[in-house]
């Protein structure tokens, strides 16, 4: 039979050992907290795919919010006065004018970007500079995507 001395001993050690294990809980429970909350490019439902993965545009709305406004236009200048030089200077590189039209699809995506808050008849330039971008990305894209298909297949399939 215990005596007295053991009984608190052991009365002590369990409420030690009830404030130690309440302890690691607190941690716990933050670790379980929804890590969607910190990052406000994923607590958005319609900027974020069902999976997790980042959506095409949120992938260029990431790099282009990194760039400054210099190279953001420059891309649109490179891209546009690339594609037209190679088109009427040199047309048998015409492989090659996707590539300056995506570049300046991704320029004009990322100025439009920032400007998406704006008001009025602004809010429609923007927009509609997005869509063209989109579209000419997309479109430029598809070209180069052929143009691999056809360079690497070539005379197999005939």
């Amino acid at each position: 039979m215990p005596n007295e001395r053991d009984l608190e001993t052991s009365t002590g050690a369990e409420s030690t050992a009830a404030s130690h294990s309440a302890t690691p809980a607190a941690p716990a429970a933050q670790a379980t907290r929804d890590p969607t909350r910190s990052d406000p490019t994923r607590s958005d439902p319609t900027r974020s795919d069902p999976t997790g993965e980042p959506t095409p545009g949120q992938l260029v709305s990431s790099l282009t919010a990194r760039a400054p406004d210099t190279v953001l236009a420059l891309f649109v200048v490179v891209g546009i006065v690339g594609a037209g030089l190679v088109w009427l200077v040199v047309p048998v590189w015409w492989r090659v004018v996707p590539a300056f039209v995506l570049l300046s699809a991704v320029g004009g995506w990322g100025i439009a970007d920032r400007e998406r808050e704006s008001q009025g008849r602004r809010r429609v330039v923007v927009a509609v500079v997005r869509a063209a971008a989109v579209l000419g990305s997309l479109i430029a894209a598809a070209t180069l995507v052929l143009i691999f298909m056809g360079v690497t297949l070539g005379s197999w399939i005939s």
